[in-house]
């Protein structure tokens, strides 16, 4: 299938590498014109007429703009080149730097002390975000890419106006208030979320499972989960610390988690000295 802009500018969409996403689809696709290998983000854009499908394009552009002011040389998101809206079909295109590397779901038993720092990565990438208000909501093992050099990209992001709830995020992975009948409305806690997940999984070798590591009885109130299996218990030789973490990043009520990301870096970097056996700072 080829993708053409502008007229000038032709993609080749290889199908064979099409990955359906919760708002349309990720293809690795040929630049025609350059020679290149790129990324391009089919999003369907959602609304009931023209107007409301017009208003949440200007949006999803916007998200784009966002991304494009975050991109430095210290912040590892893909480079966007082009975007597309094909209003007859009514989806948006989104042309992006092809990272070469392996999804870290390829990565997980990498030893403790580099895993964590890629998490740290990840979480100076989410703190540029954040202060622009901009957060991922798919955070995943396979939206993290590695670089052949061993940095940390974060790749495919959600942007798009989805319909609330219903398909947001990634089954384990996505925080509670992204649910169904969830009283949080806001996304902002939801990137933490999911990195407490990724942990759990990196240290007990399984995403811990709704209704069965974690649960709660919605006649018991929203505050807490009444069933949380924490990590350690099932990988008793998980340094106290990062137990800790995981179980604040994985509350159910948003506001018990790390206050920001920068908060969570923090104890992250702490947790992997600790790690690596280096002393612990002590400000004076």
């Amino acid at each position: 299938m080829d993708l053409t802009i502008k007229r000038e500018r032709t993609y080749r969409l290889l199908e064979d590498s099409r990955i359906v996403t919760g708002n349309g689809a990720l293809y690795k696709a040929q630049d025609l014109a350059l020679g290149r290998t790129v990324a391009v983000k089919q999003v369907r854009i959602q609304g009931e007429n023209r107007f409301q499908k017009n208003q949440n394009v200007q949006k999803a552009l916007s998200e784009v703009q966002a991304l494009v002011a975050i991109k430095d040389t210290d912040v590892r998101v893909p480079t966007v080149f082009d975007t597309y809206y094909d209003e007859p079909a009514g989806d948006l295109y989104i042309v992006m730097e092809w990272i070469n590397g392996v999804p870290l779901t390829d990565k997980m038993t990498v030893p403790a002390p580099q895993f964590l720092r890629w998490m740290v990565d990840l979480c100076f990438i989410l703190e540029r975000m954040e202060r622009k208000r901009l957060y991922h909501k798919d955070i995943k093992p396979a939206n993290l890419m590695i670089s052949r050099a061993g940095q940390l990209y974060l790749i495919d992001f959600n942007i798009t106006i989805a319909a609330a709830n219903l398909v947001e995020g990634t089954l384990h992975y996505k925080a509670p208030e992204m649910s169904p009948g969830s009283i949080y409305s806001g996304r902002d806690k939801a990137d933490m979320f999911a990195i407490g997940v990724m942990l759990y999984e990196y240290f007990t070798g399984a995403v811990p499972v709704r209704t069965v590591d974690y649960a709660r009885n919605r006649q018991r109130g929203p505050q807490q989960w009444d069933l949380f299996v924490q990590p350690k218990e099932k990988n008793p030789t998980m340094p106290e610390s990062l137990n800790a973490i995981v179980t604040k990043c994985m509350k159910l009520d948003p506001n018990e988690r790390y206050s920001s990301i920068s908060q969570l870096k923090q104890a992250l970097k702490e947790a992997g000295d600790e790690l690596r056996g280096k002393p612990k700072r002590v400000d004076p």
